[in-house]
């Protein structure tokens, strides 16, 4: 599943973000998805869970709707995986296991958590990685 990010001013001073979750089969050119194609264009956070981790899932969505301008401000890409698979997706790209990953622009994993922990750490560690520092010096932080 993809997490697609839409920005609409509903005021002059209010912009809302609202969240679209899109299952899509096929993506560029009739092609899965891979973690290549979002390299130096995205960060990247993947969720991979069993069956019995629906309880992960809740926390990521919680997580998304309550940070949504910060997901947004740090580029960030949100895609579910249940038991390694995700419509659109090559295949699972990552090592075996459920969790939470963090890619960075780079393609490389950042941190990874079993359980949502890496939620709680996930901006700090975004927000001292040296090309999100340039960023905050471009940008203006949400709400602003």
């Amino acid at each position: 599943m993809i997490l697609i990010i839409l920005r609409c001013t509903l005021t002059r001073s209010l912009t809302a973000s609202f969240l679209i979750f899109l299952s899509i089969m096929m993506i560029h050119d009739g092609f899965a998805m891979t973690l290549d194609d979002f390299q130096w264009k995205s960060r990247i956070l993947l969720v991979n869970t069993l069956g019995a981790q629906a309880a992960l899932t809740k926390e990521v969505h919680r997580f998304i709707d309550e940070n949504i301008c910060d997901i947004d401000e740090r580029n960030l890409k949100v895609f579910f995986f249940d038991n390694f698979y995700s419509d659109g997706w090559e295949d699972f790209p990552l090592e075996m296991k459920e969790g939470v990953w963090l890619i960075g622009y780079d393609g490389g994993i950042k941190d990874y958590s079993l359980d949502g922990s890496l939620l709680h750490r996930l901006f700090s560690v975004i927000d001292g990685m040296p090309m999100r520092r340039a960023e905050m010096n471009n940008h203006s932080a949400c709400g602003e």
